[in-house]
């Protein structure tokens, strides 16, 4: 690209930041075809697969080429690839051929990128990337991918032989394990620029803000191949072809959409009357934390788009440092009050809060201060990093429903209180009585609620989240609310959180109070959050046709789910019914399940295949899920443990009315859980610490307090 001659004087690789309007970014090999089985892989993948969107999305946004290139044979036996590809083992022996190459669906791509087959290691080798490149004006390369070591290397040395200004993303590449990857990066540092991911887009945010150095007199503008060197004065004023002066380099394109989105944004919430925007996290134990914003400080205080993520920021250890009976920071969880996490918001999920209806809400995810990448104890990308496994190992989307169980309770008088007494004496030391004692699908509470029902299902359907049926189940005051099976299984979790919200707000607006506790009175059934499960095929038509199941039954797929659930079960249970309370819950007799097994339409078997209307299998419901759970958390275990069953192929158990005992107490289960070598990992180091340590904690806690008082604790 530069015809340097030797001194003092010549600038150095990291002086040229990128100018978007000569820079590519080169995806490399992204693909089904050619995913790995190791730990490490399967582990980075989704925060790499994240960053590759992050930059590209970024490059698009200013204008920068994207360039996906990927192993694709010309022939359809293969006979043009590579002799190192012929020569390279099994893994190259089916190489897909011409159209055949699958990009992992995780990826953003739009009709304007531009994609490259190749049949070698090193795409300036097998391709005429190179030429398509200067027909464009490209000058800098980003390259991103897979396989560090050995695809992205190669291409990162021909590139800067040609010429190219090489910029490796560090941490958008992948290798099959962390030493090669690390190994792989201190070969490139002598032919490339290594930045983060976060660096890179910031590089791309700031450019029109940053005068260009490539277009410097030193440097020739299109390189050696071109053999031009621009006019000073076109590099001194920016004129463009018609003589126009352009001020900066921001001028050669229109302005950003984000400035406008935010700024309609703000007009719109203006105009619905919003004063200030709520934004939540979920802690560990899946209590919301919040913090309000007014309204204009949040999205207007600054001409500055990205200024809504530096708004909140949130102590780390109120998330995973702070068990649910105080605000007092548990050791055992190794967090300090030293640092905090700021809160990038998610504006998909943004609502209009109709029992407050001056304020917007919306969640965010949690990310570290100095990296901004996501913080590994953020639930929603606990979540969001499952559901994109099963897309990019799977191709599947899981197909998820929720039942919200909670019981009415109220004040009562001193004749109400008596009556209950002769019921139950579960709440002796309480004021509190259940507004009702209905039974299972009785009328009674129905009637008697209309009012209450009917300002919940329209408060929810106004924040978008559908019902898709209610009615009173068999304890005291108890109900049941049924949100519409969905394919999008973080807004599900989502809408749980902000379903709960709305219950309560309307709760008391009546003079009641919801309780989700699992277990109210001893004498009657607990509330539960099942959830039932299946999944679709991504490419198939109609997407929404149910891959768990066949016209035969259960898909060979659907069963290794299954079991892949059941094998973990025992250490689920510390992730999906988290208290001590829960265990009261669950036992025989109770439709819960109380040992390992499943069964068809049985309502004691903790795992229950669930058939339509026809008889044919529709999902599998597991029972053994409350309120008491970080939804996110505990959906995420339980998908990631199918998935394990489907990636081992293990064979589902036959059905059965009995089966091993699960764990009978909170601290039962909390061993089990940090035996599963699987869901440890799955969690990772500072997410399972802080998870035991806060469980652990709260069982100690709650081992002296009586049914009664935890009644009245949940009031």
């Amino acid at each position: 690209m530069s015809s340097f001659v030797r001194g003092k004087n010549n600038p150095k690789r990291n002086d040229f930041s990128l100018v978007p309007s000569s820079t590519a970014i080169i995806i490399i090999d992204v693909q089904e075809e050619f995913s790995l089985k190791s730990r490490h892989y399967i582990e980075t993948l989704p925060s790499v697969i994240d960053n590759i969107n992050s930059i590209s999305n970024a490059a698009r946004s200013s204008k920068a080429e994207v360039v996906f290139t990927y192993i694709e044979a010309l022939t359809s036996d293969g006979r043009d690839i590579s002799i190192d590809y012929k020569l390279s083992g099994e893994a190259f022996s089916s190489i897909p051929g011409p159209g055949k190459a699958k990009l992992l669906p995780a990826l953003t791509r739009t009709p304007t990128d531009i994609y490259i087959p190749k049949t070698s290691c090193s795409v300036f080798v097998s391709t005429n990337i190179d030429y398509v490149l200067r027909n464009l004006g490209i000058e800098q390369v980003v390259i991103t991918g897979q396989l560090t070591d050995q695809c992205c290397e190669s291409a990162v040395r021909d590139a800067a032989d040609l010429g190219y200004l090489v910029t490796v993303a560090e941490d958008a590449c992948i290798a099959s394990t962390a030493e090669a990857h690390k190994k792989a990066l201190y070969s490139m540092k002598g032919f490339s620029r290594l930045l983060s991911a976060t660096h890179i887009v910031n590089e791309f945010k700031n450019a029109k803000k940053t005068p260009s150095k490539i277009k410097d007199d030193k440097i020739r503008c299109y390189g050696k191949h071109l053999n031009y060197q621009e006019p000073e004065s076109l590099v001194e004023n920016h004129c463009d072809l018609h003589g126009v002066t352009l001020s900066s380099e921001q001028d050669r394109f229109p302005p950003p959409i984000e400035n406008g989105v935010i700024l309609s944004l703000y007009r719109a919430l203006s105009c619905a009357g919003i004063k200030s925007i709520r934004l939540m996290a979920i802690d560990v134990n899946g209590s919301i934390r919040a913090k309000s914003v007014p309204l204009k400080r949040l999205l207007l205080e600054k001409d500055n788009p990205t200024f809504v993520n530096e708004v909140v920021t949130i102590a780390e250890v109120s998330i995973g440092g702070l068990p649910t009976y105080a605000d007092a920071i548990v050791s055992a969880t190794g967090l300090s009050a030293a640092k905090v996490l700021p809160l990038s918001i998610d504006l998909t999920t943004m609502k209009i809060l109709p029992y407050s209806p001056t304020t917007a809400c919306a969640f965010g995810y949690l990310c570290e201060q100095k990296s901004g990448r996501l913080s590994s104890l953020c639930s929603r990308s606990f979540l969001r990093r499952i559901m994109n496994d099963a897309k990019s190992q799977h191709g599947i989307n899981f197909n998820v429903g929720v039942e919200l169980e909670f019981c009415l309770y109220k004040r009562g008088s001193k004749e109400e209180m008596i009556s209950n007494l002769q019921k139950d004496n579960t709440l002796r030391a309480s004021s509190v009585i259940p507004v009702d004692y209905s039974l299972f699908a009785s009328s009674i509470t129905l009637n008697e609620q209309g009012d209450f029902l009917d300002d919940v299902i329209d408060q929810l359907e106004n924040q978008g989240i559908e019902i898709e049926q209610f009615h009173s189940e068999s304890a005291s005051g108890q109900l049941e609310l049924v949100l519409t099976y969905t394919q999008n299984a973080l807004q599900l979790a989502d809408h749980v959180v902000f379903a709960k919200e709305t219950i309560n707000a309307c709760a008391k607006k009546y003079g009641m109070r919801a309780l989700f506790l699992p277990k109210i009175q001893k004498s009657e059934a607990g509330n539960g959050q099942h959830v039932h499960l299946s999944f679709s095929d991504i490419d198939q038509k109609p997407a929404s046709k149910n891959s768990f199941s066949t016209e035969n039954g259960i898909s060979a797929r659907g069963r290794s789910f299954m079991e892949g659930i059941l094998h973990h079960l025992p250490a689920l249970v510390a992730i999906t019914t988290p208290s001590r309370n829960s265990f009261l819950r669950i036992g025989p007799g109770c439709w819960t399940g109380s040992s390992v097994r499943w069964a068809v339409e049985d309502k004691e078997s903790p795992v229950r295949v669930c058939l339509s209307k026809s008889g044919a299998v529709s999902n599998v419901e597991l029972k053994l899920f409350d309120a008491s759970a970080n939804i996110h958390i505990g959906l995420a275990a339980v998908l990631a443990a199918g998935l394990d069953g489907i990636n081992r192929n293990l064979h589902l158990r036959p059905p059965s009315e009995s089966g091993n005992d699960l764990p009978r107490t909170l601290k039962e289960s909390l061993e089990f859980l940090k035996r599963d070598d699987f869901l440890m990992a799955e969690l990772g180091p500072e997410l399972s610490k802080s998870y035991l340590g806060l469980k652990e904690a709260e069982e100690k806690h709650d081992s002296s307090m009586a049914l009664s008082d935890q009644t009245s604790t949940a009031w």
